[in-house]
C-alpha cells in the first residue's frame, strides 16, 4: 500500500478539499466549526511531516483511525498524532473543539527535545489520547483559545505562538502525570507497547521480527509475552488487527474489494479474499451482504 505523505500544512489541507489555509508555515489552528463546507468527510490513510493535537469537547459520529485503530472520537479527550503515524479519519458536522498543527521548527531551539519530553504523548508505542476531567478541559480550552486568538491576529508574534504552544504541551504533560497510575510489570509494559505498535504499523509491517526489533526483544520472547497476556501468538495479534480493519471497511464504507485490499496492503484482491475467508469462513462479499 502506498501511503501519501504531506510535507506542508497547506498541502495537507488542500488534499482534504478544505478551503482553509494557514498563513504561517510552521503552525495552524482552527475550531472544528470553522472547517470549510468543502472539506471531505473521509480521509484515506496518510502521513504528515508535522504534529497534530485534537481537542474534542463534544463528539458526533466522527471516527479516528490513528494508532490505526478505528474508534469513535469521545468527548473531553485530546488526541496526538506525530509524523510517524499513519492517520485517517471520517467526520460529520457536529464535532466541537480545536485542531492544531505544528512543525518542530516552531519550537526552535527546543525542537530536539520534543521527541524525548513528550514521547509519552506522540510515540508509536503510546496510546496517543488523553481523557480529561471537566476542570482540565476548562483550563486546556483557555490555552487553545489563546493560541487561536493570537494566531489570527494581523500582527502575530512567532515567539508568542512558540511560548503558547510550549505552555499547552507542558500543561497536557501535567494532566497526564496526574492520571491514576496502574502498576504493571515490565513484561506487561512490553505487551501494551506491542499492541500500540501493531495498531500503528500493521498496514505496512506484518512480520513479528520488525516489532521485536522496535521493542528490543527477540521474536521468541515477544511470543512468550503474548501467550502470557493474550493466550495467542504475536503473529495472531497482527492478523486479528488486520481482520478488524477489514471488517470495518467492508461494513462502513462502499469501497470495492480491490480498493480495500489495496488499502490494507495486499498485493492482489485474491490474496485479501483468501486471508478473509481463512479467518471468517466467509468471503468479503458474503460478509458485506450479512452486515
Amino acid at each position: 500500500m502506498v501511503v501519501s505523505t504531506y510535507r506542508h500544512i497547506n498541502e495537507y489541507l488542500a488534499a482534504t478539499h478544505s478551503e482553509n489555509r494557514s498563513s504561517e508555515e510552521t503552525c495552524f489552528i482552527m475550531k472544528f466549526s470553522e472547517l470549510s463546507k468543502s472539506t471531505t468527510y473521509q480521509m484515506p490513510p496518510c502521513r504528515k511531516d508535522f504534529y497534530q493535537i485534537n481537542l474534542v469537547q463534544k463528539a458526533g459520529v466522527d471516527r479516528y483511525h490513528f494508532n490505526q485503530t478505528s474508534k469513535p472520537q469521545t468527548e473531553n479527550t485530546l488526541y496526538f498524532i506525530s509524523p510517524e503515524h499513519i492517520y485517517s479519519w471520517s467526520r460529520d458536522d457536529t464535532l466541537v473543539g480545536y485542531l492544531l498543527y505544528f512543525k518542530v521548527e516552531l519550537l526552535v531551539p527546543y525542537e530536539k527535545s520534543i521527541a524525548e519530553t513528550f514521547s509519552s504523548l506522540f510515540s508509536l508505542q503510546a496510546n496517543n489520547f488523553l481523557s480529561l476531567n471537566q476542570e482540565e478541559i476548562n483550563q486546556i480550552s483557555l490555552l487553545f483559545n489563546s493560541f487561536h486568538h493570537h494566531f489570527y491576529r494581523t500582527e502575530r508574534s512567532i515567539a508568542l505562538l512558540r511560548t503558547l504552544l510550549l505552555s499547552l504541551l507542558f500543561a497536557i504533560k501535567s494532566y497526564q502525570k496526574a492520571q491514576p497510575i496502574n502498576r504493571i510489570d515490565r513484561k506487561q509494559q512490553h505487551f501494551i507497547a506491542y499492541q500500540n505498535l501493531v495498531n500503528n504499523c500493521f498496514w505496512q509491517h506484518r512480520d513479528v521480527q520488525f516489532y521485536a526489533q522496535q521493542l528490543h526483544l527477540t521474536p521468541n520472547y515477544l511470543n512468550t509475552i503474548c501467550q502470557r497476556y493474550a493466550s495467542t501468538t504475536a503473529k495472531s495479534i497482527i492478523s486479528k488487527r488486520l481482520l478488524q480493519e477489514a471488517k470495518y471497511l467492508l461494513h462502513s464504507t462502499a469501497h470495492d474489494f480491490a480498493e480495500i485490499a489495496y488499502q490494507l496492503g495486499f498485493q492482489y484482491p485474491s490474496h485479501f479474499s483468501r486471508f478473509f475467508k481463512q479467518h471468517t469462513q466467509k468471503t468479503p462479499s458474503e460478509f458485506r451482504q450479512n452486515h
